[in-house]
């Protein structure tokens, strides 16, 4: 017993937080594994992403609102009147981050959902430089550029490749249409640019409304939107799950979402961000993974060639910013104060590398 202890303390202690991030990803990988075998498993009966995001908000709602009247928090449920334009405008915007991340999986992989998603460090950077007057660099707008050729890679549009290029794609996975893919691709890339925009307004809003309250903001506004669009859709209507796999793949995806929100928290409580954030690659890792074990698909030559060219530009922006910030003084949290909700939610929007976001005057 005291050896288990002892590598406890030596070799897991010491990295709980580095530990906490990897759970996390781990949970929010079978999410979206979740979210796919939902919308595609079945048929004859899928559940459309609206509806997911519908039971999933509402759910997260009610425990954001309970939780700010239990813990009497300041200017709750609403926030403070100077920015409650700013939290709906941070709701709106997080919206559609979200479908951005949910819509695609009806037609592309996971793994092609995700690494897609690593093009918004450059999409947040660009939009802050665009209304916050912060610092963009030529480095970052060089990697967006050369990211968008592996969007090209992975949505394989028959102008640039020919049919050829969608002859070898596993239908059960992703759509072997080029048109569905492009689609998903658009939108994908509506969510980046949403997502980023979500993440701007975060830091225009900075430590004047608590964190809790953004999340409500998010998950109300989201709720709401997926509602009507459920019933102002003719196409679309609400389903009750119509198995036992699809009643518990939803619990699934409310459990591991709350998962990877506190490992998330948990994790960068006891990790330095820039740390935390450089683990967040092994989420591509994951959802490779499950695509094998659970498909047995492994992505194309020309998918693989996109995913190595926007994780190095990914990677490239992360690291040479990390150096310019290293220099640069950051407050340190104590326990009892709320961290930033870009580091809580990231996941729910857009799957990036994020650092703790400091408040903009403004």
């Amino acid at each position: 017993m005291s050896k288990v202890k002892e590598f406890y303390k030596n070799h897991i202690q010491r990295d709980i937080g580095l530990y906490s991030v990897i759970g996390s990803e781990f949970c929010n990988s079978w999410m979206l594994v979740s979210c796919k075998l939902l919308e595609t498993s079945d048929p004859d009966s899928p559940i459309h992403p609206f509806q997911i995001l519908f039971v999933r908000m509402v759910i997260t709602y009610a425990a954001c609102i309970l939780y700010v009247l239990l813990r009497n928090v300041e200017n709750a449920p609403f926030g403070p009147k100077e920015v409650r334009w700013a939290l709906v405008l941070r709701g709106f915007f997080g919206f559609f981050g979200v479908i951005g991340l949910y819509y695609p999986l009806m037609y592309l992989s996971v793994s092609d959902v995700i690494v897609i998603q690593f093009l918004a460090p450059t999409a947040t950077a660009l939009i802050a430089y665009l209304f916050l007057r912060e610092y963009f660099t030529k480095l970052e707008a060089l990697s967006g550029l050369i990211s968008l050729g592996g969007v090209l890679l992975i949505a394989k549009p028959t102008f640039l490749f020919g049919d050829s290029a969608n002859s070898y794609i596993d239908d059960k996975v992703e759509s072997s249409d080029p048109t569905q893919r492009l689609i998903a691709i658009l939108v994908s890339l509506v969510g980046v640019v949403s997502g980023a925009s979500s993440l701007v307004t975060i830091r225009h809003i900075g430590d004047r409304a608590n964190t809790v309250i953004m999340i409500s903001y998010f998950a109300l506004i989201t709720a709401i939107l997926s509602f009507f669009t459920i019933i102002l859709t003719p196409s679309l209507s609400f389903k009750m799950p119509g198995s036992a796999s699809q009643w518990g793949l939803l619990l699934l995806i409310g459990v591991s979402g709350f998962f990877m929100q506190f490992l998330m928290t948990f994790g960068v409580q006891y990790e330095k961000a820039s740390r935390a954030a450089s683990i967040m690659y092994v989420q591509i890792i994951f959802g490779i993974a499950w695509e094998f074990l659970i498909w047995h698909h492994l992505p194309n030559i020309l998918s693989w060639l996109g995913i190595i060219i926007i994780l190095s530009t990914s990677f490239c922006v992360f690291y040479f910013k990390k150096r310019e910030d290293d220099d640069i003084p950051h407050r340190v949290l104590d326990e009892e104060e709320d961290f930033d909700s870009s580091v809580i939610e990231s996941h729910e929007e857009f799957d990036i590398p994020m650092k703790k976001l400091h408040k903009v005057d403004g």
